[in-house]
């Protein structure tokens, strides 16, 4: 049945703060009761009977901190306006698009998942793993059948350790060079966000008193990036008329794409998403290790990728650490 927990029992001792959904979303927080983070992914889905509402939007995600909505949907308004035929399409979601031998107009974007009560629609995003270990929760899926040719892997891992850290690698392969488009929707509903784009690969962003960093580390050192911004919308409410108040306007979203400058056959991508009271922003950041290792600053959190694809987590407090490899996770 549709919204059932699968295949994770949320409130099981085993899996407290992570819930899967057949509908497609998958859920971590840090605390039932009154969270202070929220993390929402789109990351497949079982058959659909319907042949509308749905976006271009998996392997997406929106984030919510200290009540702030910082990472956004698009969301939906009037179905005859023309903001709602832009608020659909790949760009206008935290995911990805294509281009071929870096020919942007040639753009390769998702497949429109339609179906109806006859004809069931399957998602052709792949969930692959959702598990908690402690405090450490890992959700993976792979959305390659939604672009098609030349696109072979387009798998996106979330490793969240809430309230204040979230980790995305984006792996990419395809059959021919590629540019990878990587977009990031930021909720300008009200007018209240706050922006420092002076670092590309470290943007800061602010909403009241909360405060959110988006750093970018490309696995390759030969794999340089470039940030575009642009702008789209952030819908409130549904409404079946046109010019009504939950209508976004244009600039409701602040989009941020990430390109890599490198057309290859194979891309690995690193983001870090790091959250906190505005005032205590600044104490948080990212270093270099070497040997393809990262440590987070202020907690003392040690990353280390590696060639087989294994994520190696090491607190350095108390010397745990987590593994997680192509088909789980691991405390070691």
């Amino acid at each position: 049945m549709p919204g059932a927990a699968a295949p994770l029992d949320p409130r099981s001792d085993e899996e407290p703060l992570l819930a899967a959904f057949e509908t497609g979303t998958v859920v971590m927080r840090d605390n039932w009761e009154k969270p202070k983070t929220v993390l929402g992914m789109q990351a497949g889905f079982i058959p659909l009977r319907v042949n509308s509402h749905n976006h271009e939007d998996q392997n997406s995600f929106i984030l919510v901190h200290q009540g702030e909505r910082f990472f956004a949907d698009p969301g939906h308004c009037c179905y005859r306006l023309a903001s709602q035929q832009a608020s659909i399409i790949t760009q206008a979601h935290n995911t990805w698009s294509f281009a071929p031998d870096g020919a942007p107009e040639h753009r390769i974007v998702q497949e429109r998942v339609t179906g109806n009560v006859y004809r069931p629609a399957p998602s052709k995003c792949d969930r692959l793993l959702v598990k908690q270990l402690d405090e450490v929760a890992v959700i993976r899926a792979d959305a390659a059948k939604l672009y098609g040719d030349p696109i072979r892997r387009a798998e996106r891992t979330w490793v969240t350790l809430l309230p204040h850290i979230v980790l995305i690698i984006d792996r990419i392969e395809a059959e021919q060079p590629i540019q990878v488009y990587t977009h990031f929707v930021m909720n300008n509903r009200d007018g209240a966000l706050e922006e420092d784009t002076r670092l590309p690969a470290c943007l800061e962003f602010r909403r009241g008193q909360t405060g959110v960093k988006l750093i970018h580390h490309a696995a390759e050192a030969t794999a340089p990036i470039q940030l575009k911004p642009s702008w789209g919308f952030v819908h409130d409410v549904y409404h079946p008329l046109p010019n009504q108040k939950g209508q976004g306007a244009e600039g409701s979203a602040n989009i941020y794409t990430y390109v890599t400058t490198a057309c290859k056959k194979e891309h690995v991508n690193v983001y870090a998403i790091l959250m906190d009271d505005a005032s205590l922003l600044g104490e948080w950041g990212i270093e270099e290790m070497g040997e393809g290792g990262l440590a987070i600053h202020p907690v003392g959190l040690e990353l280390k990728l590696s060639p087989d694809e294994t994520l190696a987590l090491t607190r350095n407090s108390t010397g745990q650490c987590y593994h997680i490899t192509k088909h789980g996770l691991h405390r070691s």
